[in-house]
């Protein structure tokens, strides 16, 4: 009866540590989650995009200040210079996009008159020239937003959002922000979907 037990008890304890190994190998990975994991996990598929420099050793010394600030994110060159970096980054809405935006800024030192790298957070809304107008007021009003420096296209329905980095400002505080400008903003483009 005891040597039961004692084998019962053994298998117990080699499942939880098997278990406990293949979740710190989890816990441990560096890649960005894809957005259907994010998705599943809660979080949004956030498309944040970097203006400034975009040649070769910018886009690595961006790629090392998102890490060091916690973030885990796929830098996206662009072929024609002068288009923002696109980063893709799977971050909940609830996510301070502060830190992540003055990192971004001190990545690269700049020269005096000249505009430092900034990160922007891409919304997309069917927009119009009032509504857009609307929008610009409320974003004002949102601490940790450079609204003079952000950007719409009523065209495209897009809106770049810069982040100062000087304050705590989370996507879900934008989105609010634009809401009540009586825009219906999205973390992600409608309608694109690719053929296979």
């Amino acid at each position: 009866m005891s040597q039961r037990k004692y084998c019962v008890a053994l298998a117990l304890v080699a499942c939880l540590a098997l278990t406990a190994t293949v979740s710190a190998k989890n816990v441990n990975s560096t890649k960005a989650p894809s957005s259907r994991k994010a998705q599943a996990a809660g979080k949004d598929a956030v498309t944040l995009e970097i203006s400034g420099p975009s040649d070769a050793p910018a886009a690595a010394a961006y790629q090392k200040a998102l890490a060091s600030s916690g973030l885990s994110a796929k830098i996206q060159e662009n072929k024609r210079g002068g288009k923002p970096l696109k980063v893709m980054a799977a971050v909940d809405k609830t996510t301070d996009l502060g830190p992540i935006g003055k990192a971004v800024m001190t990545a690269i030192p700049t020269k005096p008159g000249q505009m430092p790298p900034a990160l922007e957070l891409m919304i997309y809304a069917p927009l119009t020239k009032e509504t857009s107008q609307q929008a610009m007021a409320e974003l004002e009003k949102v601490k940790g937003v450079d609204a003079k420096h952000s950007t719409m296209d009523v065209k495209r329905g897009s809106l770049r959002v810069r982040i100062s980095g000087a304050e705590h400002v989370t996507a879900e505080e934008i989105m609010k922000a634009l809401e009540t400008a009586r825009v219906a903003p999205k973390l992600a483009r409608e309608g694109r979907t690719k053929k296979t």
